[in-house]
């Protein structure tokens, strides 16, 4: 559920916001299910648009991931000239656990091991409330 925090129009609101983002992609990997991240993205997010597709083609070849869980380290708003337009810009460090992929018919297979990454998360205010424009890495 969004925190109350997360629905304020503000810098904090933006910050708890993407901090959210991440909850809802973590939801997404334990269930595989795109649907907690497509909820809160810009139609025109492309990283978001990528787990979307990326566990509608598991679902489609009956194969799922298992691990790959995220927890968030540190959140801070951070200014700068940016590929994306967005309202306030969210530097993150997150952990992720390693993944293993399951199919049917085939031994499981690791995907990604344990990580631990910075990212950016590019986020707006429209139509009342905050939408994940993009994510990516800094550069």
């Amino acid at each position: 559920m969004l925190p109350d925090a997360a629905k304020e129009h503000s810098p904090g609101g933006a910050l708890v916001f993407a901090g959210y983002y991440f909850k809802a992609l973590d939801w997404s990997i334990a269930t595989n299910d795109p649907f907690p991240v497509q909820a809160i993205s810009a139609s025109t997010c492309q990283a978001c648009r990528r787990v979307i597709d990326g566990y509608r083609d598991l679902r489609s070849r009956n194969a799922h991931l298992k691990g790959g869980r995220i927890s968030l380290n540190t959140a801070r708003l951070v200014t700068g000239s940016f590929k994306f337009e967005s309202e306030y810009v969210v530097q993150v460090t997150l952990t992720e656990e390693a993944e293993v992929l399951v199919r049917p018919a085939a031994s499981p297979s690791s995907v990604a091991p344990k990580t631990t990454d910075n990212s950016l998360v590019f986020v707006s205010f429209a139509n009342e409330r905050w939408q994940v424009i993009e994510v990516g890495a800094p550069s």
